[in-house]
């Protein structure tokens, strides 16, 4: 469990390293972490409600950066099933405002034949997929970082000098397997 003091420290830095120059998701984070009431007031139809504070600005987070309940120009992490297939994942990520524009995509028809012909082999698809753009990221000076909530996952990219610190940071707000994705 973590302390809310941890979270409260560790969500800003997170915002500050995935979304520098949003100054909205700061202020929706300030609101969580300081006025929760008045947050769920704000935003009923939230899908990551809940009893806890702590817990609520960790899930607040990641709907922000989703950016989809805000009605956001543009998202900075996106959100899938871990059966998704690789194009709705390659869809959702190429998408994203942080995407390294010059990403070479390549061999993603080469990949995605390779996965439909064995779909017995379709559990680690969404996680291979994610390891290889990871390693392809990770040579442009980007990384491509990834918590786990329950039987999905939240991906977005961050600079490479930043991702250990940024998954130290999502560590200490407690989310569940913070990690770079690379093979």
């Amino acid at each position: 469990m973590q302390t809310p003091d941890a979270v409260r420290v560790a969500l800003p830095q997170i915002v500050a390293i995935l979304a520098p120059d949003r100054p909205d998701i700061m202020a929706l984070l300030d609101l969580v972490l300081d006025d929760p009431e008045s947050y769920v007031d704000a935003y009923p139809d939230s899908d990551y409600l809940c009893n806890d504070e702590g817990d609520l600005a960790r899930r607040g987070l990641l709907e922000m950066l989703d950016g989809t309940e805000f009605e956001f120009d543009s998202s900075l992490i996106a959100h899938f099933d871990w059966r998704a297939d690789v194009e709705t994942i390659h869809e959702g990520i190429a998408s994203l405002s942080s995407c390294p524009a010059t990403m070479n995509w390549d061999w993603l028809l080469e990949f995605a034949t390779a996965t439909r012909e064995h779909p017995d082999d379709s559990v680690g698809i969404a996680g291979d997929f994610l390891e290889e753009t990871g390693n392809r990221c990770l040579q442009l000076g980007v990384a491509l970082v990834s918590v786990d909530d329950g039987d999905s996952y939240h991906v977005g990219f961050c600079p490479a000098t930043e991702a250990e610190h940024v998954i130290s940071l999502f560590a200490t707000a407690g989310y569940e397997n913070p990690r770079i994705r690379r093979a």
